[in-house]
C-alpha cells in the first residue's frame, strides 16, 4: 500500500535539482566565457610598448649619415724624394710641437745641396771674372780716348798754325788742306772712341745684370733645396694625436706624399651626407641633432659644400660641444637636420603606426581593450610624431607593431 512522500523529501529533491541546474548553468557560462576569450584576439600587456599623448615641441627632421672628423688636422708631407729610414711614432700616440715623427734618408738631399753650393760658387767666380774682363776693356777704351783727345788737340793746333803760315804765304794750299783733314780725322776718331766707351758701359751693365740674375736663380734654387732639406725632418707642428703614419720603413716616398696626420682630438666636427634630392631643404644655420649611441648632441649646419658627389650633398656640422667625450675620429653617427618645428604641438613618440586607406592607424588603450583609431599626422622628427587629429592629450597609445591586428576594430588586452 503506497504512502505519500513526506514534504521534507520533496524539498530536499527540489533543492538538489535546483543546485544541479545552477551548477550546470555556471559550468556552461564558464565554458562560454573561455570559448569567447579563446576566439577573441588579444595581446599580452607585458609584450607591448605604450606612450601617452602629450604636448611639447615637435621638429621635422631630415636624417643623414655622418662621420666625426677632427676640426683641426695637420697633414704632414714629404718635402723631398727619399725613403723612410725610421718611423718614430705609432697611430694613437700623443705628440707635442716639434716632436719628430718620421726619419727620412737625407743622404741624396745633402749631396744635392753640396752640388748646388759648388754651382753657386762657380757662378759667383764667373761673374767676378767677367766683370774684371769687361772693366779692363772699358779701361783700355778710356785710355785710348784720352790719347785720342791729345791727338785731336795736336791736329787742331797744327791746322791753326798752317792757316797762319798759309796767310803769310809760307806754305802751299795742299799742306793746309792736309792739316785740316788730319784735324777732322782726329775728331772722328775721338767720337768713335766715345761711342765705343758708351757701348762698353752699356755692355758691362747688361752682362753684369744678366750674371746677377743667373746668380740669383742659382741662389734661390740652392735655398729651396736647403729649405726642403730642413723640412725633411718630419716633425709635428702642433700638440695632438697621431691618427695615421706611414709605417713601412724603407718605403720610397716622393715629394708631396703624405707621411703622417696629426689631429687635435679635443675639437671635432661632423661631415654629413644627404641625398641631392633634399638640396632645397637644407641651408646654413639650421639646427642639428647628432645621435651617437644614447647621446644627443646639438649643433648647426656650418656650411654646405657646393659640389654634389655620387648623388650626395655634404654638410659640415658644427657642434655645440665639439669636445664631447663620446666623439671619436671616423665615428659613424646619425645626423638629424631640423627643417621645420612647432613649439606646442600634440605629439606622440614614434611607433609602428601603419598607413592604410590614406590615413595612419593606431590602437588606443581603453581599460582592458585597445581601440583602433584613424590618425592624421603632421611633422615627423626622429623622436616624435605631431598628431593633427584622432587622439587626445593623455591618451595611452600602443607603439609596438600591431600589423597582425590591424583588420580588427578593437583588441583585447591580457
Amino acid at each position: 500500500m503506497d504512502r505519500p512522500i513526506a514534504p521534507e523529501v520533496h524539498r530536499r529533491r527540489l533543492v538538489r535539482r535546483l543546485g544541479q541546474t545552477i551548477a550546470a548553468l555556471l559550468v556552461a557560462a564558464l565554458v562560454w566565457l573561455a570559448f569567447t576569450a579563446w576566439i577573441t584576439p588579444g595581446v599580452d600587456r607585458g609584450r607591448i610598448r605604450t606612450a601617452r599623448v602629450e604636448r611639447g615641441p615637435v621638429s621635422e627632421t631630415l636624417t643623414a649619415s655622418g662621420t666625426v672628423v677632427p676640426r683641426r688636422e695637420t697633414v704632414i708631407t714629404s718635402s723631398i724624394d727619399s725613403r723612410v729610414a725610421r718611423v718614430l711614432v705609432r697611430p694613437g700616440e700623443e705628440v707635442t710641437t716639434g716632436q719628430s715623427l718620421v726619419e727620412l734618408d737625407l743622404t741624396t738631399a745633402r749631396l744635392d745641396l753640396e752640388r748646388r753650393d759648388d754651382q753657386l760658387a762657380l757662378k759667383r767666380n764667373e761673374r767676378t771674372r767677367r766683370e774684371l774682363a769687361l772693366r779692363q776693356k772699358r779701361h783700355d777704351l778710356a785710355s785710348r780716348l784720352e790719347l785720342q783727345q791729345l791727338d785731336r788737340e795736336a791736329a787742331h793746333h797744327e791746322a791753326r798754325r798752317n792757316q797762319e803760315y798759309f796767310d803769310l804765304g809760307l806754305i802751299s794750299d795742299d799742306e793746309l788742306r792736309r792739316s785740316e783733314i788730319a784735324a777732322r780725322r782726329a775728331v772722328m776718331a775721338q767720337e768713335q772712341l766715345v761711342a765705343a766707351l758708351t757701348s762698353a758701359d752699356s755692355t758691362l751693365a747688361a752682362e753684369l745684370q744678366g750674371l746677377d740674375l743667373e746668380l740669383a736663380i742659382e741662389a734661390r734654387d740652392r735655398d729651396d733645396v736647403a729649405r726642403r732639406l730642413d723640412l725633411a725632418s718630419i716633425a709635428s707642428n702642433r700638440d695632438g694625436v697621431v691618427t695615421w703614419v706611414l709605417s713601412e720603413e724603407g718605403a720610397t716616398v716622393r715629394e708631396g706624399d703624405v707621411l703622417a696626420r696629426v689631429s687635435d682630438l679635443s675639437d671635432y666636427r661632423v661631415d654629413a651626407q644627404v641625398a641631392d634630392v633634399h638640396v632645397h631643404k637644407v641651408q646654413t644655420g639650421q639646427p642639428v641633432v647628432v645621435a651617437t649611441g644614447e647621446q644627443r648632441l646639438p649643433g648647426h649646419v656650418a656650411g654646405v659644400r657646393p659640389t654634389v658627389q655620387d648623388g650626395a650633398l655634404v654638410l659640415e656640422i658644427a657642434l655645440d660641444q665639439p669636445d664631447h667625450p663620446s666623439l671619436r675620429p671616423n665615428l659613424r653617427v646619425e645626423v638629424h637636420v631640423v627643417t621645420a618645428s612647432h613649439a606646442n604641438a600634440l605629439r606622440i613618440k614614434r611607433g609602428q603606426f601603419l598607413a592604410r586607406d590614406g590615413s595612419y592607424k593606431a590602437y588606443v588603450i581603453q581599460g582592458e581593450r585597445a581601440e583602433r583609431r584613424d590618425l592624421e599626422l603632421g611633422l615627423v622628427s626622429y623622436e616624435y610624431f605631431e598628431v593633427l587629429s584622432g587622439l587626445r592629450e593623455h591618451d595611452e597609445v600602443i607603439l609596438s607593431d600591431m600589423s597582425d591586428h590591424l583588420h580588427r576594430a578593437e583588441v583585447r588586452l591580457r
